[in-house]
């Protein structure tokens, strides 16, 4: 089973054949999360394999993972700041009925979600830095591992002091603080700023290690999100200005290729993976 962008994108022009701004945005997402995991879903084997999707948005991945074969489960309880999607789930719905395309949904919220061993793989894409309690989160989609199974999840790492969807440089962890120095960019995006955790690289570390979990933190994230501001422009508009001048910095003086090199700890976004 292979799986590409391009036929990702067509999937949701089928879906969406009159493209307006909000389906466009979510066939660019479920690009990038398509790009994150294609390489763990074409190693599953079997009929019977199963991917748990945790923050599902609109649905769009889920249901094209599932157009090819596997048992999916889409868990995305449509929380204040995300509430926009419902009108997106509800055309990839009515396009999959009319489709035959079956995937199952959960509005639960992921730390209050287990199915034991359940799932050979489970992914999240910049979703974990909107819990509550992001640790238990990453617990429960262990616990919902089979063996031998894998975790995929990437969001920013807040021990780099840079908030990615407010675009602003943070001082401490407080967000109180925060919040008293940056109040127009805060205001802007009230729902999304309530709602933020800044999970961090060290403290997951230190988490996973307490329970002796067989984990590593990619090192190729940060260089393939800057790569990808050179390719995709509905990707580059999305990001905030700090990034665009980053991009432009290293890619004058050639370093983007050098970014693995830097310790997962000081890379923003990052990507984990967990292995059962």
């Amino acid at each position: 089973m292979t799986f590409s962008e391009q036929d990702l994108e067509a999937f949701g022009r089928d879906i969406w054949p009159q493209m307006s701004a909000r389906p466009k945005t979510a066939i660019n997402q479920a690009k990038f999360g398509l790009s994150r995991i294609a390489q763990a879903l074409e190693a599953l084997e079997g009929e019977n394999a199963e991917v748990l999707e945790v923050g599902a948005g609109s649905f769009l991945l889920s249901a094209y993972i599932a157009s090819k074969g596997f048992k999916v489960t889409a868990l995305e309880p449509l929380s204040k700041d995300f509430s926009w999607f419902a009108a997106l789930q509800s055309e990839v719905l009515g396009f999959c009925l009319r489709h035959n395309i079956v995937f199952d949904r959960t509005t639960s919220f992921a730390e209050h979600f287990v199915a034991s061993g359940k799932f050979d793989l489970i992914f999240s894409v910049h979703v974990l830095e909107h819990m509550r309690d992001p640790l238990r989160a990453l617990d429960n989609m262990y616990e919902s591992l089979r063996p031998r199974g894998q975790i995929v999840t990437i969001c920013p790492n807040y021990d780099v002091p840079f908030e990615p969807h407010l675009g602003i440089f943070l001082i401490g962890r407080s967000k109180a603080f925060n919040a008293r120095l940056y109040p127009t960019a805060v205001s802007r995006k009230q729902d999304v700023w309530d709602a933020l955790t800044f999970v961090r690289c060290s403290q997951l570390k230190r988490h996973l290690s307490r329970k002796r979990a067989s984990f590593f933190f990619g090192r190729t994230m940060l260089r393939d999100a800057f790569l990808r501001l050179g390719e995709d422009e509905m990707f580059r508009q999305r990001m905030p200005k700090p990034v665009h001048w980053a991009y432009r910095l290293l890619r004058g003086v050639r370093l983007i290729g050098l970014l693995p090199l830097i310790p997962a700890r000081l890379q923003t976004p990052m990507e984990l993976v967990i292995k059962r």
